[in-house]
């Protein structure tokens, strides 16, 4: 009886390297997501004091680097979680098709996406 003799460490190598690009493509697309989410909070904020300066309002600025802090922070939670689904988006277009993650569902409880609910 012949035998085929199995690779399996050419089968393990060639799985943890596409492991490591999609955790590299992953963690890129998070932070970048996060850089987005900071940015968009300090536009916001800035928006926001312009605003209270214009109505005359005075307004402390020693919080203000406690409150960047907290906004990054924030950031941070909200990208780990892919609220705002854009690093679900760089990663359908950069990586193939094989290492794409599937789409995440509703962050609301009991509610579907239309991705959700394709048979």
């Amino acid at each position: 009886m012949n035998t085929i003799p199995i690779q399996t460490d050419t089968v393990t190598a060639e799985q943890k390297d596409k492991d490591r690009v999609r955790a590299q493509a992953s963690d890129a697309a998070e932070k970048f997501e996060a850089h987005f989410i900071k940015k968009m909070m300090e536009q916001m904020r800035a928006s926001n004091r312009a605003m209270s300066e214009a109505d005359g309002k005075s307004h402390a600025h020693f919080n203000d680097d406690m409150l960047d802090v907290a906004d990054g922070l924030v950031a941070d939670a909200l990208a780990h979680q892919r609220a705002f689904g854009i690093a679900d988006l760089m990663l359908k277009h950069v990586l193939p098709t094989d290492l794409s993650p599937k789409p995440a569902g509703s962050p609301s409880p009991g509610k579907t996406t239309a991705q959700d609910s394709k048979p």
